[in-house]
């Protein structure tokens, strides 16, 4: 008769040792690589509604949409506006926006994206002038300027909608960015982040919504980040779709040092 021998309790133990130390080597490589596709599924997402932008573009005598409207959306802004030429609503949300199915779907299709309606404020006039690729609608008067204000004077202008020709540096001028639901909802920013309403940063309304380099470590939305969010890479990059189609991972405080106007990469007006 044959005499089987089990294991020892030692050699059971050694076993469990090495899958531990294995799992523990290895979860952590198939977490990233998850991160990973889910980033660039995010970059396709942009790559798409970059592309959609731009047939809308040459559908309208080379202008983009605009970016906000005036205080109670009474006119459709870029997400409704781009709709037509999109195949499917998914590509509105980033897999890494755990939010973007919790929204108020009644406000429309959730969305993961803003777009770069940038200002800033020129101090030899004393108005706000949009520096962005996306600006506003006209308001009651017809001119561009929006929204209208008790007295002489609006509060910005130099507000015509941006046209290609009018972007001096497409290749390192941003169109659109993240901002997911779950950053934008600790924030008290006016983009409610569904294709109901703006889906666009500007500092014009909250002046600290671009990323700023020279800004301290803070919580969101009041550090370098401003109101954009980091979700890829360790939560430090975030993705973003350029005016002349490509998308790149950045930090987002890179995409505006702070310390060089020339360097603002949410400024359309640079030549």
């Amino acid at each position: 008769m044959k005499n089987y021998k089990g294991f020892t309790l030692i050699e059971l133990l050694v076993v469990i040792a090495i899958i531990a130390i294995l799992s523990a080597i290895l979860f952590p490589v198939f977490a990233q690589v998850r991160e990973k596709a889910r980033q660039t599924s995010c970059s396709s997402n942009l790559k798409q509604l970059g592309l959609a932008v731009m047939q809308y573009v040459q559908d309208n005598d080379e202008t983009f949409p605009i970016g906000f409207t005036d205080w109670v959306g009474t006119a459709p802004t870029w997400p409704v506006e781009i709709s037509p030429y999109v195949k499917t609503y998914k590509i509105f949300q980033c897999p890494d926006d755990s939010l973007s199915k919790n929204v108020n779907t009644w406000k429309g299709t959730p969305i993961s994206y803003v777009a770069n309606g940038a200002s800033k404020y020129d101090t030899s006039v004393s108005h706000w002038r949009y520096m962005g690729v996306f600006t506003p609608m006209k308001d009651a008067d017809g001119d561009w300027n929006n929204p209208k204000v008790t007295g002489p004077e609006d509060y910005a202008y130099d507000t015509a909608p941006r046209t290609i020709a009018s972007i001096g540096r497409p290749t390192d001028t941003i169109m659109l960015g993240e901002m997911h639901n779950q950053d934008g909802n600790l924030s008290n920013s006016t983009e409610n982040m569904s294709a109901w309403q703006f889906n666009t940063l500007t500092d014009f309304f909250q002046y600290e919504s671009i990323p700023n380099g020279t800004r301290p470590a803070a919580a969101y939305p009041n550090g370098p980040n401003g109101e954009i969010s980091a979700p890829h890479g360790g939560k430090t990059m975030a993705n973003f779709l350029f005016t002349d189609g490509h998308v790149k991972s950045m930090r987002p405080s890179l995409t505006n040092p702070g310390n060089d106007a020339d360097k603002n990469m949410w400024d359309a007006t640079r030549s």
